[in-house]
This record gives structure tokens, C-alpha cells and sequence, in this order.
């Protein structure tokens, strides 16, 4: 039986060592208002100037087409990438599932939800189209008081919803993993809430995609699997909880 190349285990394994009209966001800020909105050519900044968050669209790095071939991006996304190297590199991707087009990136914003709890992409027709929101994947405990609240990009490239004046993180970013891990981030099964952090390949490389492979951390150890759910290797490690 063939073997996954060496190249898909030791990427699995670096997942986890890395591991109504509203005013538009300020470009060298790191904080999102419940009454602004993000749109495309805006982006947050955290505050040490590592990670930028903001709308691209993946494309192949200079002088590489003839390698890699005509491989064209399915749209644009929302992301965080890396703000201080000059080759875009995200760290983490929301509507890895639903590209925006191009005829529809101009209409499309990052907002919060009417009692502030949420944030979505939203695409504005005659009526509003939902590409992704945090709604999906939020299992924290809400705040008792969620009208206050702000997204802010911390300097460790984590997208939080923080409730003021209680300081409560709403959702965040490192409980919705993609394909890797920053240094901070958790990885795994929390216990606790159940809350299950998996991480997933991409599909090609401009294509953030959901891939074939994904890596989780529960129980019994380690487990990475393919996209026909068949366990590739598994290892002894302790919880991260």
C-alpha cells in the first residue's frame, strides 16, 4: 500500500510548532468598532506590526508560474498574514470554503452583527448575503452584556471579539484553526468545553481551500487523517488542556 509522502507528516508537525452605512476601519489600526466595517483595501495592524488582517486574493509568487503551472486563485478571502515580509503569507483564513469573486469583492464587508456579538462577511445586494461568520464556530461563553464590544488583532496574531467592560473573549481566531498553529495558540481537545481544535491542509498552494489532510489532538494521542477519513499515523502525546 502506498505511504502519503514524508513531506505531508512533517507538515502536519509544523502545523503545530506554528502552531445601514457604517464607517470604514482606520488602515493603521488594530481594533474593529461594533460600528465600523472592513472592506476591501482596509486591513487591521496589530500593534507590533507582525500580522495585518484584510481581504486579498492569493496569487503565485513572482517568477514561479513555470514551476508550479497555470494554477489561478478562486477568489479573494478574508485573512491574517504575516504584515513585515514581502511575499503574503496568511496564518489563518476564514471562508476557506467560499471564495468572494471579483464582481462581488467591492460589495463585500466585515461587520458586526446588530447586538454585537458576532462578526460576519457579508456581501450587500438588494438583500445581504452571509459568506461567514463567527457564528458558525463560536462555542465560548457569551458575555451577559455583548453590546460593547470591539474585534481587536492582538500582537500574536490572534482575531478576538473582546466585551467591555469585562474583557471577555466572545470568539477568537486560535480556536479556528486552519492549516497551521502560531506560538500562543492551543491545539487540540479542551476537556473541558469540548471544544475540538483541528487543523486542515490546504488544497494547492494559492488555494486555502479545506485540503486532504487534517491533524487533531484528542484522548488517545495524535491522530493525522486523510480525506477518506483513514488514520495515517497516530502519536502518544499529553493534552494541551
Amino acid at each position: 500500500m502506498l505511504m502519503p509522502p514524508l513531506y505531508t507528516y512533517l507538515g502536519l508537525l509544523l502545523f503545530l510548532i506554528f502552531s445601514l452605512q457604517t464607517p470604514s476601519c482606520s488602515a493603521a489600526n488594530d481594533t474593529l468598532a461594533a460600528a465600523q466595517v472592513l472592506a476591501v483595501g482596509d486591513k487591521l495592524v496589530s500593534r507590533n506590526g507582525k500580522f495585518a488582517l484584510g481581504f486579498y486574493k492569493p496569487a503565485l509568487p513572482a517568477g514561479s508560474e513555470s514551476k508550479y503551472g497555470s494554477i489561478t486563485s478562486p477568489g479573494w478571502y478574508l485573512a491574517i498574514w504575516f504584515n513585515k515580509i514581502p511575499v503574503c503569507t496568511t496564518v489563518w483564513v476564514a471562508n476557506r470554503e467560499r471564495p468572494i469573486t471579483d464582481r462581488e469583492i467591492k460589495l463585500t464587508r466585515l461587520k458586526f452583527s446588530q447586538d454585537g456579538s458576532s462578526l460576519a462577511v457579508i456581501i450587500s445586494h438588494a438583500t445581504e448575503s452571509i459568506v461567514w461568520s463567527t457564528l458558525i464556530a463560536n462555542r465560548t461563553t457569551q458575555a451577559k452584556n455583548s453590546m460593547n464590544t470591539s474585534a481587536i488583532l492582538l500582537d500574536s496574531g490572534n482575531l478576538v471579539i473582546e466585551s467591555l467592560p469585562d474583557h471577555v473573549y466572545l470568539w477568537q481566531s486560535f480556536d479556528d484553526p486552519t492549516d497551521l498553529a502560531l506560538p500562543g495558540a492551543k491545539f487540540g481537545w479542551n476537556k473541558v468545553t469540548g471544544l475540538q481544535r483541528t487543523g486542515t491542509s490546504r488544497k494547492n498552494l494559492i488555494d486555502p481551500g479545506l485540503g486532504s489532510y487534517s491533524v487533531k489532538l484528542n484522548s488517545r494521542g495524535l491522530e493525522a487523517q486523510g480525506s477518506n477519513c483513514r488514520l495515517l499515523q497516530k502519536y502518544t502525546v499529553g493534552l494541551l488542556e
